[in-house]
């Protein structure tokens, strides 16, 4: 059995234990990204059954991907692929199929009557799978069990981080070949370099930001604003690989910031060292946001600051745990979490961010993204 499978197998297996364990019926994994946890695939919805059948469900048009999928992951002999369809021309399909219309009424069908673990609020809101029925649903948070990483999870989250490192390196190397380059133009270079760099999708689309753009957190790249001299730039983008996603933040003023640009980064490089020092686990992530908070009030900042510090990264690029000032989560060890604080001047139209990837671990936090936080040094 492949690496991966043992480790999968034994996700698989803690799910069943989820549904003995809360005297349930059975477990219902529909959020994809919840899916890939237990299964590598990100599609369809799982079901766990007390009878320790565990059924991963699938259009017939995802019938052939999902079996691959499950048979490359080592998971054949714990899960099985079912289909579901209301088309009869393709009963004839080898394998377990299901009459329906779609996965609510497969559901319906294979569902036991009785309490049921969930893990997407949509499912409790379905009314086709509560009325008239006997059925009581109860959430589980599978995000919190993805929040704390294993091994192997953190060397496919590394190179995702390399992969990201190679696509802002190719960026700045056209930047400093003297393309004229325009915010769109720009995320195509960083994307073909992570593409390059082994990434096998992006994590997200790649915030791009010239000049002005910059006081927007989540600014779109445009074709017709191009990179003047003298003007702040951000860049935030992410790879991802084997499934498993990277964030990362870098500001500049291109090609040498200015005395109140390199204040700012100041601040926000101290705002950063300052949310490290608290990062420890079993420390509320609303204490760890609070520090960066407190280190940019001593810059006179504090106000800019209009979003929260960071959150979890993994399997999606924004997961469990946020560190906010209202957050009433927890942080532990294993977890990856972004510290990403930033500086937004609208009357300048004048915006940067800085962000790291950190592992929290019981001997302090361990910074993995590595590019230098000034990229023309």
């Amino acid at each position: 059995m492949a690496l991966l499978g043992q480790h999968l197998v034994k996700r698989v297996e803690k799910l069943r234990e989820a549904v003995f364990a809360e005297n349930a019926e059975a477990a219902v994994v529909s959020r994809p990204a919840n899916v890939a946890y237990f299964t590598g695939y990100d599609a369809g919805v799982l079901l766990a059954l007390r009878s320790g059948e565990v059924l991963l469900l699938v259009p017939p048009l995802l019938r052939r991907q999902a079996l691959d999928v499950v048979a490359e992951n080592g998971l054949a002999g714990s899960v099985e692929v079912v289909v579901y369809t209301s088309r009869p021309d393709i009963f004839h399909l080898e394998g377990r199929v299901v009459k329906a219309r779609g996965v609510v009424d497969a559901l319906n069908t294979l569902l036991p009557e009785g309490l049921i673990l969930y893990d997407s609020l949509g499912l409790e809101s379905a009314e086709k799978l509560g009325a008239g029925s006997r059925r009581r649903f109860k959430r589980i948070s599978v995000e919190k069990w993805r929040a704390v990483k294993e091994w192997w999870e953190l060397e496919l989250m590394k190179r995702a981080i390399e992969a990201t490192e190679k696509g802002f390196r190719f960026m700045v190397d056209e930047i400093q070949e003297g393309y004229l380059l325009s915010e769109v133009e720009a995320a195509a270079a960083l994307e073909y370099g992570m593409r390059m760099g082994g990434a096998e999708d992006y994590a997200f689309p790649s915030i791009i930001a010239f000049g002005a753009n910059t006081v927007y957190p989540h600014a779109k790249p445009s074709p017709r604003r191009y990179l003047r001299l003298n003007t702040p730039v951000v860049i935030d983008a992410g790879a991802r690989v084997g499934g498993y996603c990277s964030d990362m933040t870098r500001s500049f003023m291109y090609p040498s910031p200015s005395p109140d640009y390199r204040a700012i980064i100041e601040a926000l490089v101290d705002a950063i060292n300052a949310a490290l020092e608290r990062l420890e686990p079993g420390v509320k992530a609303s204490a760890v946001d609070e520090a960066a908070r407190r280190e940019l009030e001593k810059h006179g900042l504090a106000k800019y600051f209009i979003h929260s510090l960071g959150h979890g990264v993994g399997l999606e690029v924004h997961e469990y745990p946020r560190l906010g000032p209202a957050s009433s989560d927890v942080v532990e060890e294993g977890m990856v979490v972004t510290i990403e604080p930033g500086v937004y001047i609208e009357s300048q139209g004048l915006g940067a961010r800085l962000e790291e990837m950190v592992l929290v671990t019981a001997r302090g936090p361990r910074v993995l993204t590595g590019l230098p936080l000034d990229l023309f040094s």
